[in-house]
């Protein structure tokens, strides 16, 4: 009896393992297709940037920065992307003077491929300025990052930077258009101007 409960569990973990080998396999190649088909279309709307290698900010908003080093390509062009997938890895102490963070980084190219960075950033006091200066130390990493739900993550990360590209135009838009009505107001308000005097 003893026996055939165990031939029994042993057939149906293998069974259960097989499915779930096929589920997974299914699930890695419909994401790797719904991501494909997202960044075909994305990469027309998102927003390359620059890839520092080393940079130092001002202050902890990052409005001021100081470039030292960037990442170039394999035609010497300085590379850009967009940051899709953030993890932290390590992190500093209570007990540490400076603060630090280990994050690894993975950035979307506008070919479509990927590539994972391992990016330290650092923060401090200054007692001369009384500001909280930051800096960033980033390599290419030579573990990539791995999750079980990185496509969906990636999927989710690439909708939010559309979203908040598609803000920021419309927010650039609404005060460019106030601006030209302005200018415009004052234009006609000049040519009545001069209308004015001339009939004088």
């Amino acid at each position: 009896m003893r026996m055939e409960t165990v031939v029994a569990l042993v057939k149906g973990i293998q069974k259960k393992d097989q499915e779930v080998a096929e589920m997974e396999s299914m699930i890695a190649i419909s994401a790797q297709e719904k991501l494909n088909q997202i960044i075909h279309v994305a990469v027309n709307g998102l927003e390359f940037e620059v890839i520092n290698k080393t940079a130092f900010f001002h202050d902890e908003d990052e409005e001021v920065a100081q470039v030292e080093d960037y990442f170039l390509d394999d035609e010497g062009n300085v590379l850009k992307g967009v940051k899709v997938l953030v993890m932290i890895e390590d992190s500093s102490d209570e007990e540490d003077e400076e603060e630090w963070e280990l994050h690894k980084e993975v950035f979307l190219f506008d070919d479509g491929t990927f590539k994972t960075f391992d990016t330290i950033y650092r923060t401090f006091n200054c007692s001369d300025c009384d500001v909280v200066h930051k800096s960033i130390s980033r390599e290419v990493a030579e573990v990539d990052y791995e999750s079980e739900y990185r496509y969906e993550l990636i999927i989710s990360n690439i909708i939010w930077r559309l979203n908040e590209r598609a803000e920021a135009l419309e927010t650039k838009r609404n005060r460019l258009a106030e601006r030209l009505e302005k200018l415009n107001m004052l234009m006609v308000s000049y040519g009545q101007g001069i209308g004015r005097r001339q009939d004088r």
